[in-house]
């Protein structure tokens, strides 16, 4: 009896600890889409454009490219620079970051534009 309660006890301990290593993740219906395009045509084709989710460099968009990444709901905080070496580099102390509030499973449109003041995410659709 002893053996069992022991072996009992072990097992519980056991499985609330490993619990307590994985923390649970959002579930995939919690999740959005992010897509994300910059067309081929803007000016400053010579630096990436690095794009920012969460303040976090997500990607790297070269002219053309065009991307779609999974993001979670709620509040987005959303940014974008020219990234890479020299000229492009000093312009990444600048990034142009806009905040906006996901629903789970909405699909969120965005394309790469620029103005005098550097580049920008314009929302599309």
């Amino acid at each position: 009896m002893r053996l069992l309660f022991a072996t009992l006890l072990l097992i519980a301990t056991t499985t609330s600890h490993a619990a307590a290593l994985n923390p649970p993740q959002p579930a995939p219906a919690a999740q959005a889409e992010l897509v994300v395009t910059r067309p081929r045509e803007l000016p400053l084709n010579a630096c990436d454009v690095g794009l920012f989710v969460q303040n976090q460099l997500a990607a790297r968009l070269h002219p053309g490219d065009s991307i779609s990444i999974a993001v979670p709901s709620g509040e987005l905080a959303l940014g974008v620079a020219q990234v890479g070496s020299a000229y492009c580099a000093a312009s990444r102390q600048h990034i142009r970051g806009q905040s906006t509030l996901v629903e789970p499973g909405a699909r969120l449109h965005y394309l790469i534009d620029v103005d005098s003041d550097g580049v920008f995410l314009a929302p599309t659709q």
